[in-house]
């Protein structure tokens, strides 16, 4: 929606995560994710972004050991462009995972 001050959140479970279908195929080469700007950033950690044409062909774009910080602004260069539709963010840990925004950089 564009807004920091709002934030997508999961239950805490084991590998959460956030997917978002861009619609057609895109040469993807960046990814931004803002964390929650209130509290509880540490919790983002041990995350993969994926990026694929299909839920099941996602390749790796990067992963982010963390842990990160209350309002951090991550930026996510996938070492050249991936093709893909659908871009997942999943945490290899049971956590919450919660995001304030997410913005996806790609060659139209």
């Amino acid at each position: 929606d564009g807004r920091l001050n709002t934030i997508q959140h999961t239950n805490k479970e084991q590998f959460p995560f956030w997917v978002v279908d861009l619609g057609k195929i895109y040469d993807i080469e960046r990814i931004e994710v803002f964390n929650r700007p209130n509290c509880c950033g540490k919790r983002l950690r041990d995350l993969d972004i994926l990026i694929g044409p299909y839920h099941n062909a996602m390749k790796l774009c990067a992963h982010y050991a963390g842990p990160s910080h209350t309002g951090d602004h991550l930026v996510f260069q996938c070492g050249g462009v991936l093709r893909g539709r659908h871009v997942k963010l999943m945490m290899r840990t049971t956590e919450y995972l919660h995001v304030a925004e997410v913005k996806v950089f790609a060659w139209i």
